[in-house]
């Protein structure tokens, strides 16, 4: 079994998703969950993961550290549960794909990586950028994201 470091330090150097990056100024509403969500995943004002490519995101789910884990293995938020959501700065969340930093940030709504982020707007993303990446990655990575939609 491995053991995480689940600290909020000023500088974390552990990139688990829906853990807030650093020490910078975050904004943070909770939202009733609608459905299972994971941290680092996208979430509309229904609660559920984005709905459609218009439907505006509320923000990213942040890991919470005394999120446990589900029967199945999963760290999941369940259905009811309040999900803090990152609705402005940075939180670490999964790129789809090789992304560069400084560029764009959409989140996917279907398919095999629903609930990760990529740097191309296309028919199964958001229409509008939820915000941009700070960090690049080589390929299907963790990323920091800075989260600039949302209220």
């Amino acid at each position: 079994m491995s053991t995480f470091n689940l600290r909020y330090d000023l500088e974390s150097p552990t990139n688990l998703l829906g853990l807030v990056a650093d020490s910078r100024v975050t904004h943070t509403v909770t939202i009733k969950a609608a459905e299972a969500i994971a941290p680092g995943e996208p979430v509309g004002y229904n609660g559920l993961l984005a709905a459609g490519p218009t439907a505006p995101i509320k923000g990213v789910a942040r890991l919470q550290t005394s999120l446990e884990q589900t029967d199945a293995g999963l760290v999941e938020y369940a259905i009811g549960d309040a999900v803090p959501l990152v609705s402005f700065g940075p939180v670490w969340v999964r790129a789809a794909k090789a992304v560069s930093a400084g560029v764009p940030a959409y989140a996917i709504l279907s398919g095999t990586t629903k609930g990760q982020f990529t740097d191309t707007q296309s028919g199964v993303t958001t229409t509008a950028p939820v915000g941009f990446f700070e960090t690049a990655t080589p390929g299907s990575a963790n990323a920091i994201l800075f989260v600039q939609r949302g209220a």
